[in-house]
């Protein structure tokens, strides 16, 4: 796709984080598609400091994992090399990595 003049050409970051119960949720201002059956290489942080490696399920435009803990931030590719990418924006681009910390 050729992206020309009004049309966005950067990458979507989250909006939001929040954690209900065993449910974290990162929000995506203008949805979120995924190819394959899960959101994959995003990690918790918990309370102790510990990374736990999590796959998510879109709903919408936001991203559900289930999480034991109390969660403190979310990190989505913070790999030295992913070798492909399977989470994309609203429009089209690749979701860039980020790091975002929950909202209590």
């Amino acid at each position: 796709k050729v992206y020309g003049i009004g049309e966005d050409s950067i990458a979507y970051y989250p909006v939001s984080a929040t954690q209900t119960g065993n449910k974290v949720i990162v929000t995506f201002e203008d949805g979120v598609t995924i190819t394959g059956s899960a959101a994959q290489f995003f990690q918790i942080k918990d309370t102790d400091g510990q990374l736990h490696d999590v796959q998510g399920v879109v709903v919408g435009n936001t991203i559900e994992f289930t999480f034991n803990g109390e969660a403190v931030s979310v990190l989505y590719a913070q790999f030295t090399y992913l070798g492909y990418v399977s989470l994309f924006g609203g429009n089209g681009l690749p979701i860039a990595p980020f790091v975002i910390e929950i909202t209590k």
